[in-house]
């Protein structure tokens, strides 16, 4: 599934309590949580393309867990850390 968006998983972790976290090749991390991974991982590569076109931040972290949207974490070029949550 992530061939089409040319990223690969480097780290495939699942929790004690069942949750999956994934860090892609471009060290984002992917956090699935329990239901519906699949889903999620697709709900991601349909806006990957939104999240790796920022000019002025770069993605740390995907919060895939919430039923009808994420969070994103950013890193700014200034090394600063944001939170965005749609």
């Amino acid at each position: 599934m992530l061939e089409e968006v040319n990223v690969s998983i480097t780290d495939l972790v699942l929790s004690d309590r069942l949750a999956w976290r994934l860090t892609l090749n471009n060290n984002i991390e992917l956090l699935l949580g329990r239901e519906e991974p699949m889903k999620r991982l697709t709900r991601f590569i349909t806006l990957y393309h939104n999240i790796e076109t920022q000019k002025d931040r770069r993605a740390e972290k995907v919060d895939l867990r919430y039923p009808h949207g994420f969070a994103v974490q950013w890193t700014h070029k200034n090394n600063t850390k944001q939170m965005d949550i749609n």
